[in-house]
């Protein structure tokens, strides 16, 4: 699979920016999991993803490379859980941005970040991150961010620090409960890439924990996980071995890169 830049030499690198290869970034935090899954899952689902994305995109010609993954973005509704650690916004933007800028200072024109983790305050601050750095940097910084929620963000289609991505239209799992956080989906695809990271043992005995449609933001909004799971998880993470890992990962790597290739084509 695609290496990350933190396994490469720096000639690597510098190869990279003269092929003028796009820079996907894995966005991720440190934070719980349940008792079955590392604290770093989001961060390493984020460069799993990565991976495949950038497989299909220099699979069509388009010449890629991939960021050290950025793991301090914002626990907001595990915050005060043990093991998800409280980043300040302030700091998350600085050093987002540091990171961009760096990017730019070797002479990538384009990145694109993408995130494993879905808090709402995650998302804000990686959004007006990209912003700021499109406004003050040489690079075309974008968030690869779902089309079906821009609503909710304030976020139009030709808003220069955002890539639109449809959302997923396929079902590649049969959990009893859906995979609200360290459910099938998570487990599954940490036990495929990362097993040692993985306690598959723990996670088959883990009965399914549901989390009500009319309750979703205000767990989000609670910064009190345990009042919702005192075991730190959402879902089914026992039926992980019904998932197609695989089918998932191809089917996000196609709708993330279908959408890098149609920015670009735009610019």
């Amino acid at each position: 699979m695609k290496k990350t830049m933190m396994e490469m030499p720096w000639t690597e690198v510098r190869d990279a920016v003269e092929a003028n290869a796009l820079v996907l970034l894995p966005l991720g935090v440190i934070e719980e999991h349940g008792p079955h899954l590392c604290l770093g899952t989001d961060t390493f689902t984020a460069e799993i993803s990565c991976r495949h994305i950038a497989a299909q995109l220099e699979e069509s010609g388009i010449p890629t490379i991939i960021a050290p993954p950025f793991s301090w973005g914002i626990c907001q509704a595990t915050e005060g859980f043990i093991g998800s650690f409280r980043i300040r916004k302030e700091t998350a933007k600085s050093l987002l941005f540091d990171i961009l800028s760096t990017l730019a200072d070797f002479g990538f024109k384009e990145a694109y970040g993408i995130s494993g983790h879905g808090d709402i305050e995650h998302n804000i601050m990686i959004l007006e991150t990209f912003k700021e750095a499109n406004a003050a940097l040489p690079l075309g910084a974008r968030f690869c961010f779902g089309r079906d929620i821009f609503i909710h963000y304030g976020v139009g289609e030709r808003d220069l620090n955002v890539c639109p991505v449809p959302p997923s239209t396929i079902t590649v799992g049969n959990p009893r409960e859906q995979d609200i956080h360290a459910g099938d989906m998570e487990t599954a695809v940490m036990a495929q890439y990362y097993p040692e990271f993985t306690r598959s043992d723990i996670a088959k005995g883990l009965p399914p924990v549901r989390l009500e449609n009319e309750r979703y933001m205000e767990w989000m909004f609670s910064r009190n996980m345990a009042a919702f799971s005192k075991d730190g998880y959402l879902g089914d993470p026992a039926f992980y071995g019904s998932v197609d890992v695989q089918a998932h990962l191809e089917e996000l790597a196609q709708r993330f890169s279908d959408a890098i290739r149609a920015v670009r084509a735009t610019n």
